[in-house]
């Protein structure tokens, strides 16, 4: 009988199955060698100009299983500083997969304020960045000019490193 083992290394679960057999597809491992769960501190940025005095405030979370990342942010912007250009979300606690191709997963809106954006709301990474391009209006950059001080936008995502 199959069985998954714990190792110095995490839990292999090679002895469950072959390799392509659950899928079809080729794996690449069958260890996970890496949990994790924290806080991070996530900061609203333009792609131009400069922090200033700038503030964002609050908190996230994330759980790290693998190479899979999962957060949580709750964000307030109470100064803009001289950002300009389009809105980011600077922060994330690992950098995102250099893999090509690997946009990381877009967010899942929870709860914005005091933003002007037409259409939907959204975002995705870049390959090997600690941030976060926002967009609108399908795939429109979204501007800092449309955000208002005192904004708040609270969001989950996934990415892989």
């Amino acid at each position: 009988m199959a069985s998954v083992s714990l190792t110095a290394s995490g839990i292999d679960f090679s002895d469950y199955q072959t390799v392509g057999t659950g899928t079809g597809q080729a794996e690449t491992s069958e260890l996970m060698d890496h949990y994790e769960e924290g806080t991070w501190t996530p900061e609203f940025r333009g792609s131009t100009g400069s922090a200033g005095s700038a503030n964002t405030t609050g908190t996230g979370t994330y759980t790290k299983l693998g190479r899979l990342v999962s957060l949580r942010v709750q964000m307030g912007i109470t100064n803009l500083g001289s950002w300009t250009g389009y809105g980011r979300i600077y922060g994330f606690p690992f950098t995102q997969g250099s893999q090509t191709g690997n946009y990381g997963g877009t967010i899942n809106v929870g709860y914005l304020d005091r933003l002007t954006f037409t259409d939907t709301f959204k975002g995705y990474g870049y390959p090997s960045q600690v941030y976060m391009r926002l967009i609108h209006d399908i795939n429109t950059d979204f501007p800092v000019s449309g955000v208002d001080v005192s904004a708040h936008i609270s969001f989950d995502c996934f990415y892989e490193t």
